[in-house]
C-alpha cells in the first residue's frame, strides 16, 4: 500500500539489518473518494440531513470515531459543527467561534483547538459531555496560530504561532513555555503534528513549500519539498515537491 505505481522492490528490516530482494512487483494506485455532506456549489452555513447540510470555508476536521468528525468552519458562518454519518446529521455545537485545524486524544474522548483570532482561546469538546465546547485557558498575544498538537503523553498542547515561536501550553497548569523563539523555517504560517514513532514533530510551511522535522528542542531542518519550487511531484522523499502544503 501507498507505493508509486509501476515496479516496485521489496525490502525487508530486521533490527538494525536490511536486504533488498532481487525481483519486483508492479502496483497500481487506486482511489476512493467520496462526499459525506456539503457541496462545492453552495457555500453557507446550515444544519440538517447530511445531504442537506452546508458549510463555508473549513479550517479543521477532528475524527472522533465512530465515523463522526468535529469541523471547523470560518467565513460564511464562523462555528464548530458535528457530523455523524450513523445518525444522517450535521449540527451546531459551539456558534461564532473560529477555531484552527485541532488535534485529538488517541483514545478520541476529547478535541482541543486554539481559536485563530487574539486572545488564542484554547477549547476543549469532550465526549462524555456530548462534545459541549469547555475553556481551558489562552496564549494571548497578537501572533496567529492556525495549528496545535499533542505529544505522547497528551499533557502538553505545542503550536508555531505566525511568527515561527514554538511554544507549548500546559493543560492542567494553564502555563506557557516557549521551547524555541524562532524555528529555522520560512514562512508566516505554520501546521504542526506530532509523530510518535520517530518522538519529533513535523511542520509544514505553505509558502516554503515544504515540510520540515522539528525535534524536542526547536532543532528544524528540511524533511521533504523544495522552497523555490511549488509543484506537486510524487516520488521520493527527497525528490517530492509541493504546492503550498495546508495542513499535515
Amino acid at each position: 500500500p501507498r507505493q508509486l505505481p509501476g515496479s516496485n522492490k521489496i525490502k525487508i528490516f530486521v533490527e538494525d539489518k536490511e536486504v533488498t530482494a532481487d525481483g519486483g512487483f508492479s502496483y497500481s494506485q487506486s482511489e476512493n473518494v467520496s462526499t459525506i455532506s456539503g457541496t462545492t456549489s453552495d457555500r453557507k452555513t446550515l444544519d440538517g440531513s447530511l445531504s442537506s447540510a452546508r458549510f463555508g470555508r473549513v479550517r479543521g476536521v477532528a475524527a472522533i470515531g465512530d465515523e463522526s468528525v468535529i469541523v471547523f468552519t470560518q467565513d460564511n458562518g464562523t462555528d464548530v459543527r458535528l457530523v455523524s454519518v450513523p445518525e444522517n446529521k450535521v449540527v451546531t455545537i459551539h456558534p461564532g467561534f473560529a477555531g484552527g485545524v485541532p488535534t485529538v486524544t488517541k483514545d478520541k474522548s476529547i478535541v482541543y483547538v486554539i481559536g485563530r483570532a487574539t486572545p488564542y482561546t484554547i477549547y476543549k469538546y469532550l465526549k462524555s459531555t456530548g462534545w459541549t465546547p469547555s475553556r481551558v485557558g489562552q496564549v494571548g498575544g497578537n501572533n496567529e496560530i492556525i495549528s496545535c498538537t499533542l505529544d505522547e503523553g497528551e499533557e502538553w498542547l505545542y503550536f508555531v504561532n505566525n511568527q515561527g515561536k514554538f511554544q507549548r501550553f500546559h493543560l492542567q497548569n494553564q502555563t506557557i513555555e516557549v521551547i524555541k523563539e524562532k524555528l529555522d523555517i520560512p514562512g508566516t504560517s505554520f501546521h504542526i503534528v506530532y509523530h510518535k514513532l520517530h518522538d519529533c514533530f513535523y511542520v509544514c510551511s505553505p509558502s516554503a513549500y515544504s515540510i520540515y522535522k522539528v525535534e524536542r528542542d526547536g532543532t528544524a531542518n528540511l524533511f521533504s519539498g523544495n522552497s523555490n519550487s511549488a509543484n506537486s511531484i510524487d516520488g521520493p522523499i527527497a525528490d517530492a515537491q509541493y504546492h503550498s502544503p495546508n495542513g499535515i
